[in-house]
């Protein structure tokens, strides 16, 4: 049978997996079907002596509840796994997405497309530049067990850490799932902490649960710390094992700054992790004399780098924190 049908929830199978975003009813939904009853229909097909649905959910789930006639469209054919779950995206092309719904649905197409296909035929539809960056974190998502999901779904582990993720054991990630489990991870911290222990792991010949031991992950886990205070110190002690010298060196820098430039406006900032000798100088001025201030405060830093009584005592030193380190370490 085609065309426009009317149909009772008893013959009507809302359960196929097709339906990935399937959810409750919100109350505005239920108040406007109440009020002026249903105004579109759902799509079904032919099922036996019933009907399957194919996208309408919300609709036929809170008509089904009322004991109400559900106004379908019914498709012909018998369609197919793939050809259903198109439809079901295109019905539902209107609706604003997020990282979660989208890996449900990639999770639905993943066995019925090749990458490829998967690019051509899906990432339009869910809203994603094929090709893309972005879609390529989709991709790497989809590299995971989906065990994972539900922790993107709630918002505890970014969309980007799934990348460096995607890379890692079995064993590795069920190490790794309480610290994801316990807090919400933004994404740079994610991405930090992951690839601090990532580096920390391949430097040092360790496997990643040495790793967790090492910078004493487990215990920060079970001290009942704030979150954010938690997520600090993980990173913090993952970056102390992989830059040993980073927290001398910054106190090296932070030092010499405050002795060159006082209590100036300029903020003085080395290279991420002093990887090269560049130094960043930003001024924060409210008012001309802010930046006469700032100036002579410049000017004073470039008199005392003429006449240093040592390296480090000299602007040039800003540039030299990395080598001077290096030459105490010795070869």
């Amino acid at each position: 049978m085609a065309g426009w049908i009317r149909v009772y929830a008893p013959r009507l199978d809302c359960s196929g997996t097709n339906l990935f975003w399937a959810g409750p009813s919100p109350e505005e939904l239920c108040r406007s079907l109440l009020a002026v009853g249903q105004l579109d229909p759902v799509l079904v097909r032919a099922q036996g002596e019933g009907y399957r649905l194919l996208s309408g959910y919300r609709r036929a789930d809170f008509l089904a509840r009322e004991d109400r006639e559900i106004t379908a469209r019914c498709l012909p054919g018998p369609g197919s796994p793939l050809e259903d779950g198109l439809l079901y995206l295109h019905a539902n092309v209107h609706r604003p997405l997020d990282d979660s719904m989208r890996i449900q649905a990639l999770r639905y197409f993943q066995s019925l497309l090749v990458p490829e296909e998967l690019t051509r035929r899906v990432a339009p539809l869910l809203g994603v530049p094929p090709r893309s960056g972005m879609w390529r974190k989709y991709l790497a998502w989809l590299e995971l067990p989906a065990s994972w999901d539900d922790l993107l779904g709630v918002g505890k582990v970014p969309l980007a850490a799934g990348t460096i993720l995607a890379q890692l054991r079995q064993d590795e990630l069920e190490a790794l799932r309480p610290y994801f489990a316990a807090w919400k991870w933004s994404q740079g911290r994610a991405v930090q902490w992951l690839t601090l222990l990532k580096e920390t792991a391949l430097g040092r010949g360790w496997s990643l649960v040495q790793t967790l031991e090492a910078v004493s992950a487990r215990r920060v886990l079970e001290s009942g710390l704030a979150p954010q205070d938690a997520l600090q110190a993980l990173t913090t002690q993952a970056g102390a094992i992989r830059h040993p010298h980073l927290d001398q060196m910054e106190h090296r820098f932070a030092d010499l700054v405050k002795r060159l430039f006082g209590s100036s406006r300029w903020d003085v900032i080395p290279s991420p992790n002093f990887e090269s000798d560049t130094v960043e100088l930003r001024l924060r001025a409210r008012s001309v004399e802010d930046l006469r201030a700032a100036g002579q405060a410049l000017d004073q830093a470039l008199e005392k780098a003429a006449t240093p009584e040592s390296l480090g005592e000299s602007l040039e030193g800003l540039f030299r924190i990395a080598l001077e380190e290096e030459k105490q370490l010795g070869p």
